[in-house]
């Protein structure tokens, strides 16, 4: 009866299986999968997020990309004339002068879309502003961003967007289905 376990050891070391590692602990997963959770979402924090100065302070309403039900404008605010038209009105800090804006205003009208820019600081933009919901940026600011109106001259599209010239086939494609010209 002693003999068995002499053999038994033997045949171990002569495997070089000698005792082997210890069972793995019940909670070593958790805590492996626990630990990656957590740099995982510090880096998604970290470097998906764009929170900048012109950024809006609740990023769930900075460009969502869907059309909404906004507010009904009047035939005239601040002085500008809303029709039967579709328009785009770019809110702007200063007069965008580069080949950039003239590349996004050619793509954002081109399926008769009218572009309206409103730059801060010009009579009628605080009352335009204020009829199509911008919303302030982080830094309290005016707001850097565009909202879109349909032909009955409801807001169906409103967001702050610093980086607008970035994305002139995004709005375009947000117009298209407005106009009934896809692009």
């Amino acid at each position: 009866m002693t003999v068995a376990p002499h053999v038994d050891r033997a045949h171990r070391a002569a495997s070089g299986t000698g005792h082997g590692p210890p069972p793995l602990r019940w909670w070593l997963p958790a805590v492996v999968f626990a630990v990656a959770a957590v740099v995982l979402t510090a880096v998604v924090v970290a470097v998906g997020t764009n929170n900048g100065p012109l950024d809006d302070p609740n990023q769930a309403y900075q460009r969502d990309g869907a059309l909404h039900h906004g507010p009904q404008l009047a035939g005239r605010v601040g002085g500008i004339a809303f029709d039967s038209t579709p328009a785009v009105v770019l809110f702007t800090r200063r007069q965008p002068t580069s080949l950039a804006f003239a590349g996004w205003s050619a793509a954002v009208t081109r399926n008769g879309t009218r572009l309206i820019v409103a730059i801060a600081g010009r009579p009628g933009t605080p009352a335009l502003r204020d009829a199509v919901g911008m919303r302030r940026p982080n830094d309290g600011g005016e707001p850097v961003g565009y909202a879109i109106v349909d032909w009955s001259r409801r807001v169906r599209y409103a967001t702050l967007d610093p980086g607008y010239l970035d994305h002139a086939a995004e709005v375009a494609l947000l117009t298209a289905g407005l106009t009934g010209h896809a692009s």
